[in-house]
Formats: C-alpha cells, sequence, structure tokens
C-alpha cells in the first residue's frame, strides 16, 4: 500500500508541472505525456482495482499504459 501512495503522489506531481507548465513546452510531447499521465491517473483512480488484492492487477495496467 505505501508503494501506492507514492506512486500516487509521485503522479500527482507530475501533473502538476505538465498542466502548469508555460507554452514553451507544447507539442507532441507534451501531447503525448499529458495522454499518459491521464491514462495512469484513470488506473488509480479506477475503483476495481483499488482493493489492496488488486496490486498485481493496477501494477499490470500501469506498465500496460
Amino acid at each position: 500500500m505505501g508503494r501506492y501512495l507514492i506512486h500516487a503522489k509521485a503522479t500527482a506531481v507530475i501533473l502538476v508541472f505538465v498542466f502548469l507548465s508555460s507554452a514553451a513546452w507544447a507539442g507532441p510531447a507534451t501531447d503525448q505525456l499529458r495522454e499518459t499521465l491521464t491514462q495512469m491517473v484513470g488506473v488509480l483512480k479506477d475503483p476495481k482495482l483499488k482493493a489492496p488484492d488488486k496490486e498485481g492487477e493496477r501494477r499490470a495496467a500501469l506498465h500496460n499504459v
């Protein structure tokens, strides 16, 4: 459960940097990163994967993203 919180916090920090970054970062790479992070957050927020016994599935889903 501790690693899940670390991953969630790291993802949140990355999202803050991405969404609050200047326009100089805009472009295809930023768009791709934003899409990937959005998908990762979706996996982390998925109620079906929040149970402690679903850690393996959650990790696999994050790895696939």
